[in-house]
């Protein structure tokens, strides 16, 4: 049998594993592989790096089948490095949640525990989204890092999602709007509406000749109201917030809805038991940063049920979320 002391060691310092990962991805190790192995002295010397450092990194690295050294000092890619190509959007997920504040929130996790607030609030003085508009460079790559996230599953999503045929589709504090683009393209029957702080929306990425004619962007804020439609689009939106918080943004949905929309809410959906699951993870990750969560299912129906909502469908889609189908219940229910 495995040893207790040995493995609990081993995780108690795996944080330098997700540290690896981020010097590989900023040195683009990937990238300078995809022809073939290469030394670690040219590696070295192709990114500015110090030799002995780096061959140490990738040693750990190759434990873990990304990269692999295949002869002394020598190493190539494997399959489960090709994402870390800097084209890939799995590198910037990468630089997202190993961000300096973000390690730094981590960190304090006991602080978010035993005192009910998020650690990042101790740690930078202030709520996570002010300290994005107060550090204007950190707002900047998180903004970055985030849309390249959010376009690891938008295309599976937007292939699962069962939109209604023709309407009007919000997707509420929606970013850059690569989720809208990928529903757009997928109905080409609907409107789009890509709803968010005006400051994000100056960065979207709807300007698509095959899209045209069939968007609008509109500045606003979902805890007042949000744009009428026929369906809404909450990726990654209710887990940044509390249970009250999230029910007064579904219910601003429910009041500007057309009658018989659909809420569609894409956040991970954590499972029951003991067996291991990315939104377990992502969870603890959140409770370090905001005041939100990840949610179980019944916790989903008991936010819509206060919401004048009724939870229909759970569907997964591969990666970390599912998208949980909502109907408006009530005089505006076809």
């Amino acid at each position: 049998m495995t040893d207790p002391v040995a493995t609990l060691l081993e995780d108690a310092m795996s944080s330098v594993y997700p540290a690896a990962l981020r010097t590989a991805v900023l040195l683009e190790i990937a990238d300078q592989l995809e022809n073939g192995p290469m030394s670690v002295r040219d590696l070295a010397q192709r990114t500015s790096a110090q030799p002995d450092g780096l061959y140490r990194v990738l040693r750990l690295l190759a434990t873990r089948d990304v990269f692999t050294e295949t002869r002394p000092g020598v190493f190539a890619m494997t399959h489960r490095a090709e994402p870390l190509r800097k084209s890939h959007p799995l590198a910037n997920a990468v630089l997202l949640f190993t961000q300096t504040p973000h390690w730094r929130a981590v960190g304090e996790l006991h602080h978010a525990v035993t005192s009910g607030t998020p650690s990042f609030e101790r740690v930078y003085g202030e709520p996570f989204f002010d300290h994005a508009v107060t550090d204007p460079r950190y707002g900047a790559e998180f903004d970055r890092n985030m849309s390249a996230y959010t376009e690891l599953d938008i295309n599976s999503i937007a292939a699962s999602c069962p939109l209604p045929r023709g309407g009007t589709v919000v997707d509420v504090a929606g970013g850059r709007g690569g989720l809208l683009l990928a529903a757009l393209r997928k109905h080409p029957d609907l409107h789009g509406v890509l709803f968010d702080r005006e400051h994000v929306l100056a960065g979207h990425v709807l300007d698509h000749p095959d899209i045209a004619g069939r968007w609008n962007t509109c500045v606003g804020d979902f805890f007042k109201e949000v744009p009428a439609a026929d369906a809404y689009l909450l990726k990654n939106v209710l887990h940044d917030w509390k249970d009250d918080e999230c029910v007064g943004i579904l219910r601003n949905c429910v009041a500007s809805a057309n009658p018989g929309a659909r809420v569609f809410v894409i956040d991970a959906v954590v499972p029951e038991g003991n067996e291991p699951h990315l939104s377990k993870t992502l969870d603890l990750f959140m409770q370090t940063l905001l005041a939100g969560r990840e949610r179980k299912a019944a916790e989903f129906d008991d936010l819509f049920r206060s919401s004048g909502l009724r939870m229909k469908h759970v569907i997964p889609v591969p990666g970390a979320v599912s998208i949980v189908e909502a109907s408006i219940e009530g005089e505006k229910k076809l």
